[in-house]
């Protein structure tokens, strides 16, 4: 979960439904209520990013590593694809896969 977080962050910049997130708040001892607002509210936001396979907080509570590869692979292609759009300014970074890379 806190690597969707982390994901999100750098898409939304500026998203309102993702102010409040904080990734290193993020950890296994949370709570399951905690987790499933959170995952209610990952599947939202991926959802309105346009992320078209069925996605739910079910994804991120009982999910299997087929569906958050292709998850995670979703998020960093969207990376890149908005830092390349954005990078056009000067002082934008480069690229969004050395900034995850980096980490």
């Amino acid at each position: 979960m806190k690597c969707v977080a982390i994901c999100l962050r750098r898409i939304h910049i500026d998203d309102d439904s993702l102010t409040g997130l904080d990734p290193s708040t993020i950890n296994s001892t949370m709570n399951m209520s905690v987790r499933y607002k959170l995952a209610n509210q990952f599947s939202t936001s991926i959802k309105n990013i346009g992320y078209k396979s069925d996605i739910g907080y079910q994804t991120f509570l009982y999910s299997n590593e087929h569906e958050i590869r292709r998850l995670l692979l979703y998020l960093v292609e969207r990376i890149s694809v908005d830092s390349d759009e954005k990078s056009s300014s000067p002082d934008h970074p480069s690229t969004a896969v050395g900034w995850i890379l980096s980490r």
